[in-house]
């Protein structure tokens, strides 16, 4: 979800304005600070702030979920001697 704000707000309407000032007046004037500290493009830049909040908000979830499943795994998966004998004595035939 953040990515595709980030590219539907930010990138994508960048990059059309960048490439129709590269086609009418050419490629250096699209690069440059005129053109990059305009108005429009600086409320553009600053738009890909949500999806960069939203995007850092799921990677640290996801962080947090698999760190979670690791140490809880390690922790529930050690089984006691008695509990390793007994599915032993239960796995045979």
């Amino acid at each position: 979800m953040g990515m595709m704000m980030e590219i539907l707000l930010s990138l994508l309407p960048i990059g059309l304005l960048q490439t129709y000032q590269s086609v009418s007046t050419g490629y250096w004037s699209a690069h440059s600070p005129e053109c990059m500290q305009t108005g429009v493009m600086q409320f553009l830049w600053w738009m890909r702030m949500a999806g960069d909040t939203i995007f850092a908000i799921g990677a640290v979830a996801f962080g947090y979920f698999v760190l979670r499943l690791i140490f809880r795994n390690s922790k529930a998966g050690k089984l006691t001697e008695r509990q390793t004998w007994q599915a032993g004595a239960l796995a045979r035939p």
